[in-house]
């Protein structure tokens, strides 16, 4: 079978069912922008999901600093290890105790669960089914696609109030009530937000009034929407409160210069790759005056060096590539920016741009 077309004209909802229908296996893709998405399908079943890879388990290195489970210096000495053994990243990692099995089984579904609800946000994009015979995967659990599909539309029919209530998940949140008056309403507000109480109470850890909304549901392993739902439901109840305002947009970024030259992303280019911000950025620095200031200048000038120094890189990067990475790992397989990314900022792609959100001090 063969099946390709717009989104526009033919619903990821009409593809998921005739895929179903017909039983068939094979990889759906879906391109949206410079974002693409994928659904494995084996006899009509969901197998996984996951974003477009521009190298082996790119998705699953990102999603495992995101969350947390891996710290950024030990994904960065097993990619290492991988280019000299050639053995699977997550093999790599286990063997080194950098993670645990049961870990990795929660970040893979994790994967699959927030790329079906991305893609049941889009309206646009394009998408091709490829009939081909599907392996078994570790992780693989094959779900009917209409059990698939009538969960996703509930998501993205509740999504719209979550919206409402929480705009900006780059929001930060902060407790009103310490842990024992959290548990005296843990159960009434976790049976209302229909949550476990476990997984509500590590929101509520999690919201310390330092990490934005976005930090706090990665760490949480629950997934955006279930993350959302619970920070809500907590706010409502008033135990948690907004401390810091959304942040405005970047601006659209200029497109590169036809026939350029390619840049080295190292230090020793920087000085290059300075000049080129200078010309072509129009993504503005983050504003951190939202923020409190560090009592210790000598800390907020390390800072913002450290933030001027992942701007000149994904700088060079757009003008290689002609477009920004998806995560920050796209960019520099090492240690030189992990810290930067892991214990500082946060680099969030958009649609046109990036931005890049310091964690408060």
């Amino acid at each position: 079978m063969s099946l390709q077309g717009v989104l526009s004209d033919f619903g990821v909802a009409e593809v998921f069912q005739l895929i179903a229908q017909q039983r068939k296996s094979g990889v759906l893709e879906i391109e949206c922008g410079d974002r693409q998405l994928q659904v494995i399908f084996s006899g009509g079943m969901v197998v996984r999901a996951r974003p477009g890879e521009s190298k082996p388990d790119a998705a699953l290195a990102d999603f495992l600093i995101r969350t947390g489970v891996v710290s950024e210096p030990a994904l960065a000495e097993a990619r290492r290890t991988q280019k000299e053994t050639l053995e699977p990243l997550p093999r790599i990692l286990l063997d080194a105790e950098a993670l645990r099995e049961e870990d990795l089984e929660k970040v893979r579904r994790l994967i699959s669960h927030e790329t079906i609800f991305e893609l049941f946000q889009w309206e646009d994009g394009r998408f091709n089914f490829h009939n081909e015979e599907i392996g078994d995967e570790p992780g693989d659990e094959a779900l009917a696609a209409e059990q698939v599909l009538l969960e996703a539309i509930r998501m993205k029919d509740e999504w719209h109030r979550i919206e409402l209530e929480l705009p900006d998940l780059w929001a930060v949140l902060a407790p009103t009530e310490d842990i024992e008056g959290f548990r005296v309403q843990r159960a009434t507000v976790a049976g209302d937000a229909g949550m476990d109480p476990e997984d509500l109470e590590g929101l509520f850890r999690l919201a310390n009034g330092r990490a934005p909304a976005r930090r706090v549901i990665d760490l949480s392993l629950l997934g955006t929407f279930a993350g959302a739902k619970g920070l809500i439901a907590l706010r409502s109840a008033g135990l948690l409160r907004i401390v810091d305002a959304p942040r405005p947009e970047p601006a659209e970024p200029a497109e590169p210069a036809a026939g350029k030259r390619r840049l080295t992303q190292s230090a020793g280019v920087l000085g290059l790759a300075a000049t080129l911000a200078a010309a072509l950025w129009t993504v503005p620095p983050a504003e951190v005056s939202s923020y409190p200031v560090p009592a210790d200048a000598l800390r907020e000038a390390r800072a913002a060096a450290a933030a001027d120094r992942v701007r000149l890189e994904l700088e060079a990067s757009r003008w290689n590539e002609g477009k920004y990475p998806q995560t920050l790992y796209e960019l520099a397989e090492g240690p030189s920016l992990a810290p930067i990314s892991a214990d500082r900022y946060i680099y969030a792609p958009l649609d046109r741009g990036y931005a890049l959100y310091p964690l408060l001090p």
